[in-house]
């Protein structure tokens, strides 16, 4: 089982800087990616966190992986949008099982 938490940070706009958005995902605790790109979509992150985790899975040679995301409360997810997620990673053979809460 691999447990991705998923956490995001706004930073304010100063006089020296402008405001931002860092996303980080930790896999079991540890760093796997982080984005501190302002044009970057929590989706897009959200997905190639997942690629990301599949990928090394797929290199270390792990059996079929059951994935549990944890979102931050700024994140939701709509039910579709969801169930697409779900769908497209649980197509691969590598991935048995894909949650999100």
């Amino acid at each position: 089982m691999k447990n991705v938490t998923i956490t995001t940070k706004m930073y304010e706009e100063t006089k020296h800087a402008k405001g931002y958005r860092s996303m980080n995902a930790k896999l079991d605790g540890k760093n796997v990616l982080t984005s501190i790109y302002s044009n970057m979509t929590a989706v897009d992150f959200i997905e190639d966190t997942i690629k990301t985790v599949v990928a090394d899975a797929i290199d270390n040679n792990e059996g079929e992986l059951t994935i549990n995301v944890t979102l931050p409360a700024e994140v939701t997810l709509s039910t579709a949008l969801e169930t697409h997620l779900v769908d497209k990673y649980e197509a691969d053979e590598v991935v048995s099982t894909v949650t999100f809460a």
